[in-house]
């Protein structure tokens, strides 16, 4: 209904304007069900999609979020539509490092969203000792009835490669991990470009490892990613995806694409 439509994009457009947003979140929440006239569904989305046109012709600068619905909404032609993607009510690190594992294979990962939603907790019991410590657990689902420890390194790895949202008390945080998100943010911005450009390889996938690669496209910068789970070997090599005539920098040392 074009009339319904401009009610609510005037609507949405005067709390903007009022309230000076600059992050809108799209969610779906709604049931899908057979469409009895054949084109309800599609009609329905060209009014979404025109409602998004004159939301942002209004906003350049908003920052608009598209829920995943489920992944029913998590197709390419929307990257054209909305910024990001939120992928997943739960907001795990781990769980959420599969999902842009697995979504990469269909979606830039520049699209699809990292949140930091973990909490530092005070009296922690340490293993074989009386010792109680402050420890960053993470939700594993939908809410806090599960929770598990990640380690703030493993945590700042998934936060990069897209945008990053932040859901919990960061004035309760340390001042070591206030300042390497801090760090991290400077970073991002500055590799912002570079990761929404960057191709995406899985280099290596098992229950124990996975490593993954960010790069250009002409190979000429390589970011390669590490996540482990429980590991038996001292030793594990994985090998970047390179160009082989050129010569690259790893910390101070020059090595070819060959020789990686």
């Amino acid at each position: 209904n074009p009339d319904a439509r401009k009610y609510i994009t005037d609507v949405v457009l005067k709390l903007a304007k009022d309230y000076g947003v600059k992050f809108f979140k799209f969610d779906l929440n709604a049931p899908l069900a057979y469409d009895e006239t054949g084109d309800g569904f599609y009609r329905y989305f060209q009014g979404v999609r025109q409602f998004l046109a004159d939301i942002r012709a209004e906003n350049p600068d908003l920052h608009i979020t598209n829920c995943s619905g489920g992944g029913n909404r998590m197709e390419l032609a929307n990257g054209m539509f909305y910024d990001s993607i939120w992928s997943s009510d739960n907001q795990s690190p781990i769980y959420g490092f599969r999902i842009i594992k697995d979504t990469a294979l269909r979606l830039p990962p520049c699209h699809i969203e990292r949140w930091d939603v973990r909490r530092y907790v005070d009296g922690i019991p340490k293993y074989g000792s009386p010792t109680l410590v402050q420890l960053p657990l993470s939700c594993n689902g939908a809410n806090w009835e599960n929770v598990h420890n990640v380690t703030p390194r493993y945590t700042h790895s998934f936060l990069t490669g897209g945008p990053v949202g932040f859901s919990t008390d960061i004035a309760a945080y340390p001042a070591e991990e206030k300042q390497a998100l801090k760090d991290h943010i400077r970073r991002f911005k500055q590799d912002r470009d570079f990761y929404k450009n960057a191709t995406f390889r899985i280099l290596h996938d098992t229950e124990s490892l996975t490593a993954v690669q960010y790069a250009d496209e002409d190979l000429n910068r390589l970011e390669v990613q590490v996540f482990s789970n429980v590991l038996n070997q001292d030793v594990l090599t994985v090998y970047p995806v390179a160009d082989p005539k050129k010569t690259y920098r790893y910390k101070d040392t020059l090595l070819t694409g060959r020789a990686l």
